[in-house]
């Protein structure tokens, strides 16, 4: 019986009943139920179709960095590597997820620490992972999982956004919003070595990069473009019209994000309006946990250096790990970048000028390379997709909680 009830609510199926329970709930009309339902599947099945595209794209670079060095790769996408897991890992990691909503919402509703998480694909990304980390390294039963899973990261949600209440403030002059990231442990970051490390010149507020390029898509086909042509010439695959070759794939790569970033806000659009909905109504004196995007506007310039500046670190730790002949090389990608590195940035201008931002965002982009390679290396259930995890928090937590979860395992 049960076999049969989870087999019926396996994705896209118990999303969209979440939705329509939600929607319900807030007295939405038919239409609205109908629609929020329908375009919550058909998100689901986009990032299915996005991670066939971008197994297509990723393949070869990976056969020839394998071919060619004689180890294994992987592209830092959270996006990428969200909607591969979903596949495989959908039912339990939702479950997580909506567990972690119920959990957040009566820490912020009862207790002190108030936080809201509202950024609704990082709590996806996040359930996740602990899913694959505690079903694969441990023997608790898929229930277990679940509910150990949601718990961890619903105190999680509350404590982050918490914790960068104050030093949001210090950004934007509000106190009533914290941060709600996967980069949260670099912002954290960057705002210590920003008071560590203070100099005496500062980003204006509102200051604007000489270099403006915020289309992530166009960023990332470009990267990969680089990356394809840097790995062919190292490892001497120059054949025929590898030219054209490493332009098609780096093509369908850009295309694949634009499908994945379709595909998830479609997926998760009506589950983020219920989440406001719910903090309004169930925890009104909640610290509200906002995204990256929300704190771009106060310092661009210092954002852009963030981003150039932690993926320059992030190439020389690839550039390192390969002379070196690790196990497996992580390829810094450009999303994981431009929102961790240039959110850690605007808050170590905040407190340390542009000396912190340049500290800050080589420091971050160290650190999400090097804290990646141990997450992975230490969940070999993450092994053969190609893409992973391409934050800190990933990295950092999700290291520790391998960690963990191995210790309690006996392993």
């Amino acid at each position: 019986m049960m076999d049969w009830f989870i087999e019926i609510l396996k994705p896209p199926i118990l999303p969209a009943a979440v939705v329509v329970v939600g929607l319900l709930l807030l007295k939405k009309p038919f239409s609205g139920v109908l629609s929020g339902a329908i375009k919550t599947m058909i998100g689901f099945m986009l990032l299915v179709f996005g991670a066939q595209i971008v197994m297509w794209s990723v393949s070869p670079l990976t056969d020839i960095i394998w071919n060619g060095f004689g180890t294994q790769s992987v592209l830092l996408n959270s996006e990428f590597m969200g909607a591969a897991l979903i596949a495989d890992y959908g039912f339990e990691g939702f479950c997580v997820m909506f567990i972690a909503i119920v959990v957040n919402l009566l820490l912020a509703r009862y207790t002190k620490a108030n936080g809201i998480y509202l950024t609704g694909h990082h709590l996806l990304y996040s359930s996740l992972l602990i899913t694959v980390i505690l079903g694969t390294l441990t023997p608790l039963p898929p229930w277990a999982v679940i509910v150990t899973g949601g718990a961890l990261v619903g105190v999680y949600a509350c404590l982050t956004v918490k914790a960068t209440q104050p030093l949001l403030h210090r950004v934007t002059g509000s106190g009533d919003i914290g941060f709600a990231n996967s980069g949260n442990t670099g912002v954290l970051l960057g705002s210590l070595l920003g008071k560590l490390f203070q100099g005496k010149k500062k980003f204006e507020k509102g200051q604007k990069s000489r270099f403006e390029m915020k289309d992530v898509v166009v960023l990332s086909t470009v990267v990969m473009f680089f990356y394809y042509l840097l790995f062919s010439i190292a490892a001497g695959k120059t054949q025929g019209n590898w030219g054209l070759d490493c332009l098609l794939y780096a093509v369908g790569f850009g295309a694949a994000v634009s499908v994945v970033f379709l595909g998830m806000r479609m997926l998760l659009a009506e589950i983020i309006q219920i989440m406001y909905a719910l903090q309004a109504r169930f925890a009104p004196k909640a610290v509200k946990g906002l995204d990256a995007s929300a704190v771009i506007s106060y310092c661009p310039a210092a954002w852009m250096w963030g981003f150039l500046l932690s993926f320059a670190a992030g190439i020389a730790v690839m550039l390192i790990a390969l002379l070196a002949g690790a196990r497996c090389v992580v390829l810094p990608g450009v999303a994981s970048c431009f929102f961790t590195g240039g959110s850690s940035a605007v808050f170590a201008n905040a407190y340390g000028g542009k000396r912190g931002v340049v500290i800050s965002s080589v420091a971050v982009g160290l650190v999400i390379s090097l804290s990646i390679m141990w997450m992975t290396s230490s969940v070999q259930a993450l092994d053969g997709y190609g893409v992973a995890f391409g934050e800190t928090e990933y990295g950092v937590w999700g290291g520790l909680a391998a960690w963990f979860a191995r210790l309690f395992a006996g392993a």
